[in-house]
């Protein structure tokens, strides 16, 4: 018997996204930005997927109502 595996609300709204976007580019050019410590992006909305990379310290995101950590690679 296979086990069933919970979608969580992230993973829900990321499949929302991809399949509104079936066709189109998913993907803009990068860019990078730099936080100073503390410092917030308020809420805000993307058409295509936006990917992150943590250089240096910590950075949390809120979506929906799940909080992701992202960290630097060491």
């Amino acid at each position: 018997m296979e086990a069933k595996q919970e979608k969580s609300p992230f993973s829900e709204v990321l499949n929302s996204i991809v399949s509104n976007l079936q066709g189109q580019r998913l993907a803009d050019v990068f860019r990078f930005i730099s936080f100073i410590p503390g410092e917030t992006y308020g809420p805000h909305r993307h058409i295509r997927i936006d990917m992150n990379y943590v250089k240096k310290g910590t950075c949390m995101m809120h979506i929906g109502r799940e909080t992701v950590n992202f960290h630097e690679v060491k």
